[in-house]
């Protein structure tokens, strides 16, 4: 069971560095840096065990498709 949570935690990663990446590239910087922190905030939160880490990873990963499909209504960023 431990093997295959690593490797699910392992492709949500993946996918959810990949969108911060697309969205970089495509100047929606607002919702990047938004993903990027909430990627880093699930990170520091469910770092105790790692059910919690891969749950945590899976949801931020589902935060930043949504965050892709209607990104953020601010120019807070925009100029970066």
């Amino acid at each position: 069971m431990g093997s295959s949570i690593i490797i699910v935690a392992g492709l949500a990663t993946f996918l959810n560095l990949a969108v911060i990446y697309s969205k970089f590239q495509n100047g929606n910087t607002s919702s990047a840096v938004l993903d990027a922190l909430v990627l880093s905030l699930t990170f520091w939160l469910f770092s105790g065990t790692l059910g919690a880490l891969a749950i945590g990873t899976i949801a931020s990963a589902l935060f930043s498709i949504f965050l892709w499909i209607r990104p953020p209504k601010t120019d807070l960023f925009e100029d970066w």
